[in-house]
């Protein structure tokens, strides 16, 4: 044998085996020292049980149409000092939907207003205060799932669930049963959190990364500490939900994904700031970088932000004459522009067909009545309702094109029509929640047809 047929047949083949079996041991050590995901004393993970765990017998909660994730190697792909992150794959079932059949997905997003037990405190005219458990009436709970079923979502995105047992009463006994829910327990205090319901029959896996433990000195992800020593930045979380076709490889781009927000309430801060502008300025800011690092990652994926942003999301000129600006609010800078100039984002209600248009006055998603403030420093003699559209469906340009209509929904009336604006605070205690949901349709098919084709 020649040299050169030496080295090319028998040194380059045991060069290529020992490099093969370095590398997969150095990727298995690597693998094995990531931290694995667990159900700790503080149920950071509730129904999102780990152990015992097997490929066939370990269901998400009840559910049995989704399964965990169960190779352990696969905790790399989440980020656990950001917060707790899990992975779950689509099983097989005859009562699936075939991917490729699918034209259309509905995606909603609907603030709760408290569902579940929560303490509140109540004073009364003496001032004297005590400690009470409220919850929906059961009618006002079947009130609010009409009105999302009449939607016929395929993902909801809950604002307002108190924990991940709440959410599966309300599944099983108001929602038919149709949804699996994911929920992270959050940083609120009083326990509200947000919650995805993903439809049972859609044959997609599922990657769900929390962001409560991020501080609001958050610079990128080399900045994450253990155990960070100033207070988180979200009021609740900020997760992030990722979807690929069932089967996918987890580390293969996402299908699409959905990030949901629940900001700072407009109440006072301990810095004296009335209605916490600082507080969901630094929220945004924050949010922004956690999105751009997603960019930076996924450039071609598919992404919406949505929630109750506990402010009216629309800049200033586009929003309505009526109220006028308080003091305070002339002094801010408009508190989402990050998101339209940094991140290019659009909220999805400008992006509806002339027909279909929803009128700047009928934006509102939330409702309450209140004496106005006006620019002289003075007030309206009577509450007026204030309707400011502090929900909202903000989508990326790579979902932008996929759209095909947004709206807004409410409560029905006995005809299954949808009620008018109300006109005194009374009608606004009668609807399920304070909050209208938000709708937003977008082509499945061309997103998926296009999915695989940069993925070939």
């Amino acid at each position: 044998m020649t040299k050169n047929k030496y080295f090319y047949f028998t040194i380059v083949p045991i060069f290529l085996i020992l490099s093969v079996v370095f590398y997969s041991f150095k990727d298995k050590r690597n693998f094995e020292s990531a931290p694995p995901i667990t159900s700790s004393s503080n149920h950071l993970l509730k129904g999102f049980d780990r152990y015992p765990c097997s490929e066939t017998t370990a269901p998400i909660t009840f559910g049995t149409n989704f399964k965990r994730q169960c190779v352990d190697n696969y905790i790399v792909l989440g980020n656990s000092k950001k917060g707790p992150f899990g992975y779950f794959h689509s099983v097989s079932d005859p009562g699936k939907r075939k991917i490729e059949e699918i034209e259309e997905i509905i995606i909603i997003e609907q603030n709760f207003e408290n569902l579940g037990a929560m303490e509140e405190v109540i004073k009364d005219s003496s001032g004297n205060t005590t400690k009470v458990i409220v919850d929906k009436s059961p009618e006002k709970k079947q009130q609010l799932a009409n009105r999302i079923l009449a939607q016929n979502p395929d993902i909801i995105v809950g604002i307002e669930v108190k924990d991940i047992q709440t959410a599966q009463d309300f599944v099983k006994n108001y929602l038919n049963d149709l949804y699996q829910p994911l929920l992270i327990e959050g940083n609120d205090e009083r326990g509200i959190d947000v919650s995805f319901f993903i439809k049972k029959d859609l044959p997609l896996d599922i990657e769900i990364q929390s962001h409560k433990n991020i501080s609001s000195s958050y610079k990128d992800e080399s900045s994450l500490s253990d155990a960070p020593n100033e207070p988180t930045i979200f009021s609740r979380d900020l997760p992030f939900l990722s979807l690929r076709p069932a089967g996918s490889n987890p580390r293969s781009k996402p299908l699409i994904t959905i990030v949901a927000a629940h900001y700072k309430a407009q109440m006072p801060t301990p810095e004296g700031d009335k209605r916490a502008y600082e507080r969901r300025s630094k929220q945004v800011i924050v949010t922004t970088k956690l999105i751009n690092e997603f960019f930076n990652k996924n450039p071609t994926v598919p992404f919406l932000i949505t929630g109750d942003f506990n402010n009216d999301i629309r800049p200033y000129e586009k929003q309505p004459t009526y109220p006028p600006p308080t003091k305070q609010e002339k002094t801010y800078v408009f508190e989402f522009t990050p998101f339209y100039k940094d991140l290019g984002l659009v909220d999805a209600f400008e992006l509806n067909s002339p027909e279909n248009a929803i009128p700047k006055d009928r934006r509102g998603t939330h409702y309450y009545f209140e004496k106005i403030e006006f620019p002289d420093g003075t007030y309206s003699n009577e509450p007026v309702l204030s309707q400011e559209q502090l929900d909202g469906l903000l989508v990326n340009n790579n979902l932008k094109k996929y759209v095909v209509s947004s709206s807004i929904f409410t409560d029905l009336d006995s005809n299954g029509k949808p009620l008018p604006l109300p006109t005194k605070p009374e009608e606004v205690e009668k609807r399920s929640s304070d909050h209208d949901g938000s709708k937003l349709v977008i082509k499945f098919k061309k997103m998926l047809n296009d999915y695989q084709k940069i993925k070939d």
